[in-house]
């Protein structure tokens, strides 16, 4: 029987298989909160007034949970919950970078001119159940 084969070997090989992948899950546990923590930071700021630049990516914001930007339009007091994980924009550019693309259709509707919102913060999604964008 060649080294390669023992019982043994083969037992220890995948004890230490085992054990990579509990750290690699523990690391990724511990990159996602730190991450959420990132996020509620920017979260936090933007509550008291802070600027909107620098703010996580899109992907850090998903990666920690943390799916829903909650936007108000100022001129029709209308505010609304945006999905991350439904919006089509390159996840590598920070959350701010949004704002750009973003407008009222009420606004558009009511007054034929395209809004921007103010970026309230960063929302952990409370129903796990994601749903379509309101129109």
């Amino acid at each position: 029987m060649a080294f390669y084969e023992s019982p043994e070997v083969l037992t220890g090989a995948q004890r230490l298989i085992q054990r990579g992948i509990e750290f690699d899950e523990a690391a990724d546990r511990q990159l996602a909160s730190a991450l959420r923590l990132d996020c509620l930071a920017w979260s936090a700021l933007q509550f008291t007034g802070g600027p909107e630049a620098p703010s996580p990516t899109i992907a850090a914001a998903l990666q920690g949970g943390v799916e829903l930007l909650e936007v108000q339009f100022r001129q029709c007091n209308h505010t609304e919950l945006i999905d991350l994980a439904l919006v089509i924009w390159p996840r590598e550019r920070p959350i701010h970078t949004l704002r750009r693309a973003l407008y009222c259709a009420k606004c558009l509707k009511n007054y034929q001119r395209k809004r921007r919102p103010d970026l309230i913060g960063l929302r952990v999604r409370q129903n796990p159940d994601p749903t379509s964008p309101m129109k």
